[in-house]
């Protein structure tokens, strides 16, 4: 499925789980839990997914990896989300400024 938002590819749950080798049913948990915001949906009601949530998946991915459980991910991804507004991935002429 190729559906763009704003110029961006979207993939589905299935594409998701097979990019970041975790399960479609770890992806809805994750997304019930907080730790992704709500996927947009297609007419037909499937999920899409972009790459705002692609680095918080990654992101959770690797917080768990280090032990830390889904309710600490959860809160460091809502104070990465408040200090970037919104953003995990800020883009390089955004965030760097040369001197």
């Amino acid at each position: 499925m190729d559906t763009k938002r704003a110029g961006e590819r979207l993939l589905t749950v299935g594409e998701v789980a097979r990019l970041t080798g975790l399960s479609v049913k770890a992806l809805h948990h994750y997304e019930e839990k907080g730790l992704v915001p709500p996927a947009e949906r297609t007419e037909a009601g499937y999920r899409l997914y972009g790459e705002e949530e692609l680095a918080r998946l990654e992101f959770v991915k690797r917080a768990k990896l280090l032990g830390l459980t889904l309710e600490e991910v959860r809160e460091l991804v809502s104070l990465a989300a408040g200090c970037n507004k919104g953003e995990l991935v800020p883009t390089l002429t955004t965030s760097w400024r040369p001197s």
